[in-house]
């Protein structure tokens, strides 16, 4: 992966340390590091009901403890629905594993404390891959857990990038057009309950121009692992300028976020020209 470094240097560059001593005459050391993952977006699902709630524009602040080999968490404004009081939640000690680029840490039944009541936080799953853009560290992230047994939430952020191959296939002549690294922004809108895509540099055969397209009003739906996106039928716009020209139709992807890939797949139909399908299959960061 280009730009990789290992999660050991990453992490402590990104992370503000915090070292502390306790009081006594055999002091216990004392080494933890936080960050704050943000602006993200709680999806809460009711397993009873199947009623889904977006908890919109929220942070985390992730804590990792070196001498113990544990991970906590923090959140002052989760709400499982329109009803429910805000509550901050504060989950500490669960052991991580690590490798070379991801950190992994799970508990079924996690140390939690809960406020102004009490809640039952369990079946946690946090992983964080090392990830670096134009010099600028930006981690993968995948965060679920439940919540009173019956509430499974997962966090998503609010902006998800990624890096593809495109492929221009014209459907009429069966020819090939590729271009690469062409960088695409998932811009999530949870209120309204669609996506956009902002695709940098996009074109469909040689002559085009590459062209900095939006694609608006696109369906979500949020996965354990990731996200789904889907539309029949769009109008790009180019700065906020819509382009009916270029119609889009048969639009779906599928992305994970643990592994920061995700699957494109669209047609698009020029005025006078063919039919031209289009996938992307992207990666996390730029391709060497």
């Amino acid at each position: 992966m280009k730009n990789r470094i290992s999660i050991y240097t990453a992490i402590a560059l990104i992370f503000t340390a915090i070292t502390s001593s306790c009081l006594g005459d055999t002091p216990e050391p004392e080494n933890k590091a936080s960050l704050t993952y943000g602006p993200v977006f709680n999806t809460i699902t009711n397993t009873a009901t199947g009623e889904v709630y977006y908890n919109n524009e929220i942070d985390y602040q992730l804590i990792l403890d070196y001498v113990h080999a544990t991970f906590g968490l923090s959140q002052t404004d989760l709400k499982l629905n329109n009803s429910f009081q805000k509550h901050t939640i504060q989950i500490n000690d669960i052991p991580y594993t690590l490798d070379k680029t991801t950190l992994t840490a799970t508990s079924s039944s996690p140390v939690a404390i809960t406020a102004p009541t009490s809640l039952n936080i369990s079946n946690v799953l946090f992983k964080l891959t090392d990830r670096v853009i134009n010099n600028n560290y930006n981690p993968l992230i995948q965060l679920t857990y439940t919540v009173n047994s019956n509430y499974e939430v997962v966090v998503t952020p609010v902006t998800c990038v990624f890096f593809g191959k495109l492929t221009s296939k014209n459907l009429a002549t069966n020819e090939s057009f590729t271009v690469t690294n062409v960088r695409t922004n998932v811009i999530f809108n949870p209120e309204t309950g669609v996506a956009s895509l902002d695709l940098k540099g996009i074109k469909f055969v040689e002559a085009m121009p590459a062209l900095d397209m939006t694609f608006p009003g696109i369906g979500f739906d949020i996965t354990t692992t990731g996200f789904t996106l889907a539309s029949d039928m769009l109008t790009p716009t180019i700065k906020d300028v819509p382009y009916p020209n270029y119609p889009i139709s048969k639009l779906g992807a599928t992305a994970t976020l643990a592994t920061g890939k995700m699957a494109l797949k669209f047609n698009c139909t020029p005025r006078g020209m063919s039919e031209y399908e289009i996938t992307l299959e992207c990666e996390p960061v730029p391709a060497e």
